[in-house]
């Protein structure tokens, strides 16, 4: 396997608007830790797949293959394949909405400058490497982000990469980085970001850090309180858990991997008339007025997620979405790239029903495009109901057609 692994500090323009809580209006002064990107650089066939990540929110509304363009011209470089990957950290900007406007376009203009030069020095700086993947389930990080009785796995998965005497480092946990609320103002990567500095710190590593399907999963209900120490108590829980699982005496070499992208057309929500959405708003509102402490904020937010459907109601959308997605394999190992808040019920049906030693789901890739939730979660009252823009059966949709290409190329 030819690759390069390269990371540097994201040049915020402040102030500037954090993404991820919507009824959080102010803006950010301050930068508790520095927000990074990088790059995971393979080479085959004279031709380079760069998988760029960035500790934002996501980018939104058309703006990944912009940017992505943007690069492409700047380098001077056409057999060159781009895809962002965000941590979704909710203590960061975003990239493509209007409603965080401030210094948007500087931000942009950044993100296409570092992403560019992260790609030509990784070119110049390529290394044959052997790899070492592992996975184990984190007890103590998180769950279901709207019941806390409700079983939901949480996977840490890491690949560890090696080159000579040196190493690289990988790694994917399915959980939204919410350990601080909407009162924060401090940019921060979250405990994602804290984690691949720490790893950075201690082993001396370049460490990428790839978000799973975590759309129902969050650390609402495991956390002791919103707090920059509970991130690092975090990011520290994390690390023992890596230590556990990494082998750094068996590597697997890979001779050559397969890359091949997809489109999946998904259908659109059919939506209620306004004055249904006013009923609801109501008695939602109600159960928010009788409601205290950590069910309160899931009435919150379900109503946010209610008026975010009725505004969506009120404007002209597609009957249907075709939505990307890639495949990334090498050996027995898969990387499934897509652009949903991803339900971890569709994730371990998609990884049950496929036949690799490892396969990951990197959510938050190409352009965001919200919640992905299986058809049973879709009958039930949620912010994530509410705010996704496709039907019920869109889910299960989306799972078929990864599976089906995931055995194809097993094959």
């Amino acid at each position: 396997m030819i690759y390069s692994i390269k990371k540097t500090i994201i040049p915020l323009p402040l102030p500037i608007h954090l993404a991820g809580f919507g009824s959080r209006t102010e803006l950010a002064h301050e930068i508790h830790d520095s927000l990074y990107a990088g790059v995971f650089l393979l080479q085959q066939n004279n031709f380079y797949y760069a998988f760029i990540t960035l500790d934002l929110l996501g980018i939104y509304n058309n703006y990944h293959n912009k940017i992505v363009n943007q690069i492409k011209s700047k380098l001077k470089i056409t057999n060159l394949h781009i895809i962002f990957c965000c941590s979704h950290s909710h203590a960061a900007p975003q990239i493509g909405k209007e409603i965080y406007f401030c210094n948007q376009e500087i931000l942009t203009q950044e993100i296409i400058n570092i992403s560019s030069s992260l790609i030509y020095d990784a070119i110049n700086d390529l290394h044959e490497g052997s790899f070492s993947f592992s996975q184990k389930i984190l007890n103590d990080l998180g769950g279901n982000r709207d019941n806390p009785e409700l079983k939901r796995d949480i996977w840490l998965k890491t690949c560890l990469i090696k080159n000579n005497n040196s190493f690289d480092f990988i790694f994917n946990v399915n959980c939204h980085p919410t350990i601080l609320n909407s009162h924060n103002l401090y940019v921060s990567g979250e405990f994602p970001g804290v984690t691949h500095q720490f790893l950075k710190k201690q082993f001396d590593v370049n460490a990428l850090f790839f978000q799973g399907a975590c759309g129902d999963i969050s650390t609402r209900f495991y956390k002791n309180e919103a707090s920059f120490n509970e991130i690092e108590n975090k990011a520290n829980y994390i690390i023992e858990n890596i230590k556990q699982i990494v082998i750094n005496d068996h590597f697997e070499n890979a001779n050559y991997f397969i890359f091949k992208e997809y489109s999946c057309t998904l259908n659109a929500k059919e939506y209620l008339t306004k004055n249904e959405y006013e009923r609801k708003l109501n008695e939602i509102t109600v159960l928010v007025n009788k409601s205290e402490n950590k069910m309160k904020r899931i009435y919150e937010t379900m109503l946010i997620g209610l008026q975010k459907e009725l505004n969506a109601s009120q404007c002209v959308h597609p009957k249907t979405y075709d939505v990307p997605f890639s495949i990334l394999i090498f050996n027995n190992h898969a990387f499934v790239f897509h652009p949903f808040e991803l339900y971890s019920t569709l994730a371990d049906k998609i990884i049950s029903q496929t036949f690799f030693d490892t396969c990951w789901l990197v959510g938050y890739s190409y352009d965001c495009l919200g919640y992905l939730l299986d058809e049973e979660s879709m009958k039930f009252p949620s912010y994530e109901a509410y705010s996704s823009i496709f039907d019920k059966q869109a889910g299960e949709t989306f799972t078929k057609k990864v599976i089906n290409c995931l055995n194809k190329l097993k094959q």
